[in-house]
Parts: structure tokens; sequence; C-alpha cells
């Protein structure tokens, strides 16, 4: 596998933004997003994404670079009891202090770079984050 890195999407990084933004375009077109059934455009969904990750403590985006090309994200979210359930973030917590509870709402990486070994590295750099955070 080439030399690979992830890290945590910043929205306040242009290159990232616009590197994450074509990403995402490209992952709607993928799984078949029809802008006029839903009614938005794919950039409005880009924003409204990245943008959850300011008004939520709880998610975030980590990309992944192939030396220094961005290649793939996931959007990881942990939930949160205190708003979805009578449990309280308390409880979804292990003995060492990391959320048990979390999904992943989106994960992506571009065609050509698929089977090998980055989504493993996304995999680990997302999981490392949501126990860490």
């Amino acid at each position: 596998m080439e030399k690979s890195m992830a890290i945590q999407f910043d929205i306040h990084n242009k290159n990232q933004y616009l590197e994450f933004e074509k990403l995402f375009t490209n992952y709607l077109i993928e799984i078949g997003f029809n802008e006029k059934e839903s009614g938005y455009r794919i950039p409005q969904v880009a924003t409204h994404f990245a943008n959850l990750t300011i008004k939520s403590e709880n998610s975030w985006i980590v990309l992944i670079y192939e030396k220094s090309n961005c290649i793939g994200f996931s959007f990881p979210q942990v939930i949160d009891f205190n708003k979805d359930t009578y449990f309280t973030c308390d409880d979804a917590k292990n003995e060492k202090g990391f959320y048990e509870w979390a999904f992943l709402r989106e994960f992506y990486i571009m065609p050509a770079f698929r089977k090998r070994g980055f989504s493993r590295v996304l995999y680990d750099a997302t999981l490392n984050l949501i126990k860490y955070c």
C-alpha cells in the first residue's frame, strides 16, 4: 500500500473544504443522488454535512490522503444519549471512558483507490478519533 495519512477535517481550512466538497460530489453521484428529486443541489448537501461538524461536538469528518491527494472521507457520529434516549452520555462510555455507541453516517474511498488498504487506514483513524474525542 502507498503511504497514506488520515486527518480530522477542519472546515475553516479552505483547501480541505474544497477537497471534501469534490469528494462528496463524487460520492453523491456514485450513489445516485438526484438533485431534481431531492430538491437540493449537491454543493448544498456537501455544505450541510460540513456544517454539521460545527454544530455538533459528536460528529466529525475524517479525510484520507494518498501522498498529497485527498482520496476519501468518513463521517462518524456518536449517539447523543442526552437527546436521543433516556440514557446519559456516561452510560455510553465503557470503563476506559470511550464512547461505545457510534456509527458511520458516510464512508467513501475513490474507486481507483479501493482494495488497496486505504479503507482500513481510514476506518482505524476514524475509530481512534471516536475513542479519544
